[in-house]
């Protein structure tokens, strides 16, 4: 856990195979909603909290333990409970004496509408492999992520229907984005992930535990660092998912570029196979309607945001921090300044283009490693050449510490490097490398999918372990 002010003591929390979340002890933990969800003002005071799969009761040894506790959580009611138009507070928590001896912590129930019981029982009734008629494109994507919903849809998402759907919400996609800054300011709370790679058994993880009630019923924001097509067989619907909520939850939902959301890498057919998301377009839809789908998501792309700064100290980008374009260093600003909307391509040094150069060293930079530290301590600016080539580069300490101290920044949350452990550290513990998804990138079967929670002056890192089995669908898709 890392802060920028004081300590707080933390005893970590994770889900084991049984799907149970174990004791967390933190004197600001999270919610009894859930382990991991910040109250709306960032504040939580629960203590010593036992989690269960099947209820959220907390036993407590006494009445007395159970007013102190109330106490305790006065300056939270105001964030999370219901208040009227005159101040009135009403409070979800409800405090049931079982006997002398026993008190029972409860959430107070919500009971169901009589349209909500029957647009469930609608949704229950749909025969797996048919494709609802009545049934649009935002109500399929929100329910995308509930056990057995890939399934029940396939028909759907193998239709041209599907593809046609894709194309409408493109135009609007490219309206949103162009009117967000190229470096976004943002505000935490905030969950950030990292590459995905239409890894969707993941993102039902993520889903499952930190939005179960879905991204509008959560507090706080999201972020997301890029990477959401290739490699992984549900580059699609993953895509299709994030603009829904994009869409939807302007003010809510981020999403920046990665380096496989441009052209020159999601259309490599010949490297990456029947991963490359121009051939999962094809194969989905056919050739005609596949290409038209995988250029107009690129159009989309091609319009979405590079950076952003949260709190006004930490810096999130896909890859890394670029070099210098100037002798006066105003790198911010001329992130800024890129072109919307842009086509970024390797850079070409008998073109000189240094906006494109700009954009592209946001998109594949690299933290050095060891091996390369001690020569870039050296250079003039602490970047060097990666072994990746094609022009992209690689940042060290130097780089590092100019870059936070020119901008008094204090942290570098980036993507792009794949990583056993989901959430990895460097560079002094001032870079994060944030990785979501747990496949694909020859991390073994023991690899984790991790993101990271800003609240205020706390980051808190959030994995699933590889012994999780929860209910995850993630059916595979035949050609056409």
């Amino acid at each position: 856990m890392l802060g920028t002010t004081r300590k707080r003591h933390r005893t970590e929390s994770c889900i084991d195979e049984e799907g149970d979340t174990q004791e967390v002890e933190d004197d600001e933990s999270a919610p009894p909603d859930s382990p991991y969800s910040p109250s709306l003002d960032g504040r939580a005071t629960l203590r010593r909290v036992k989690y269960h799969r099947d209820d959220d009761l907390q036993k407590l040894s006494s009445v007395d333990e159970a007013v102190l506790m109330i106490k305790d959580l006065r300056d939270q009611i105001d964030a999370t409970g219901y208040k009227n138009s005159k101040g009135l507070v009403l409070s979800t928590a409800v405090f049931s004496v079982e006997s002398p001896k026993t008190v029972t912590k409860m959430r107070l129930g919500r009971a169901s509408s009589v349209s909500t019981m029957n647009e469930l029982q609608r949704l229950n009734s749909l025969t797996p492999g048919t494709i609802p008629a009545q049934l649009d494109f935002y109500e399929v994507m929100n329910t995308i992520l509930k056990p057995g919903q890939l399934e029940m849809n396939q028909a759907y998402l193998q239709s041209c229907r599907f593809a046609d759907d894709i194309l409408n919400i493109c135009g609007k996609s490219c309206s949103l984005f162009r009117q967000e800054k190229r470096l976004l300011s943002l505000s935490s709370p905030m969950y950030v992930f990292g590459d995905l790679h239409g890894n969707m058994e993941d993102l039902q993880f993520f889903g499952e535990h930190i939005w179960p009630m879905n991204m509008r019923l959560t507090a706080g924001t999201f972020l997301f660092l890029g990477d959401y097509v290739d490699r992984g067989v549900h580059g699609l619907e993953l895509i299709a998912y994030l603009l829904c909520q994009k869409l939807q939850l302007p003010d809510k939902v981020f999403l920046i570029r990665g380096n496989h959301e441009t052209r020159a890498v999601n259309g490599w057919e010949s490297y990456y196979g029947s991963g490359s998301f121009i051939h999962q377009c094809k194969s989905r839809f056919g050739d005609e309607k596949g290409l038209q789908v995988w250029e107009s998501l690129n159009q989309v792309f091609d319009y979405m945001p590079l950076a952003a700064i949260v709190d006004d100290s930490i810096f999130c980008v896909h890859g890394g921090i670029p070099c210098p374009t100037h002798k006066m260093d105003d790198r911010l600003n001329d992130i800024s300044k890129i072109p919307c909307p842009i086509d970024i391509r390797p850079p070409n040094p008998s073109v000189p283009d240094e906006m494109n150069r700009l954009a592209f060293s946001l998109l594949w930079a690299d933290p050095a490693d060891s091996g390369q530290e001690e020569g870039l301590d050296l250079s003039s600016t602490g970047f060097g050449e990666s072994a990746r080539g094609g022009g992209t580069v690689v940042f060290g300490n130097k780089a590092v510490l100019e870059f936070l101290g020119r901008f008094k920044l204090d942290y570098i949350l980036r993507a792009h490097e794949a990583t056993a452990n989901g959430v990895t550290v460097c560079k002094s513990a001032k870079v994060l490398t944030i990785f979501s998804t747990s496949k694909d990138h020859g991390c073994g079967g023991n690899a984790k999918c991790g993101c990271v929670l800003i609240d205020r002056n706390r980051i808190q890192a959030i994995t699933r372990s590889a012994s999780y089995h929860g209910v995850v669908d993630a059916p595979a898709f035949s050609a056409i």
